[in-house]
């Protein structure tokens, strides 16, 4: 288990899949992060417009996933009535994962779709702080709303169960 920052507000998160990857996207707007992202998706966009079948659309869709060093996930959220409280791993490896999908219309206008999704490691693993989290978490509206209402910031370190003092 890697050192871990546990947030708690009294703000009660609605959406945790959004505010989660809102979360992870703003942890990765590094800016050697984002020129990395941008050259594989660079190669990907090339590649596939190479393959593509003739009179098809290509599309590209990616996110980026975060798992910390023990491979759990780097980012757990536990929402109880009069509180959220998230678990920010202070080491973790993020990937870019890209779905490309090409896209054909057939004569009789249906469309015929192939797809498939490559994945890329995203350097060395990231390390983030309390303030780079703050910092992420000032970056989307919900996060502003986390931050605003903050009850407690701590940074437990390894060995210590953060799970049970969470639920």
């Amino acid at each position: 288990m890697s050192n871990s920052i546990v947030i708690t507000s009294s703000y009660k998160i609605v959406d945790q899949g959004a505010f989660k990857a809102s979360l992870t996207e703003n942890l990765g707007s590094d800016a050697n992060l984002q020129k990395n992202i941008k050259a594989k998706l660079d190669k990907v966009a090339e590649e596939a417009e190479q393959n593509k079948l003739e009179g098809s659309t290509v599309s590209i869709d990616s996110m980026i996933k975060t798992v910390s060093s023990d491979a759990q996930d780097a980012i757990q959220l536990t929402v109880t009535d009069s509180t959220s409280t998230l678990t920010v791993s202070e080491s973790f490896n993020m990937t870019l994962e890209v779905v490309v999908t090409d896209t054909l219309k057939t004569a009789n206008g249906v469309d015929s779709k192939v797809s498939y999704t490559k994945s890329f490691p995203l350097n060395e693993p990231s390390v983030s702080g309390v303030t780079s989290v703050i910092a992420a978490l000032n970056s989307f509206p919900e996060g502003k709303l986390f931050d605003k209402t903050l009850t407690s910031v701590e940074v437990k370190s390894d060995g210590t169960d953060v799970s049970s003092k969470a639920s």
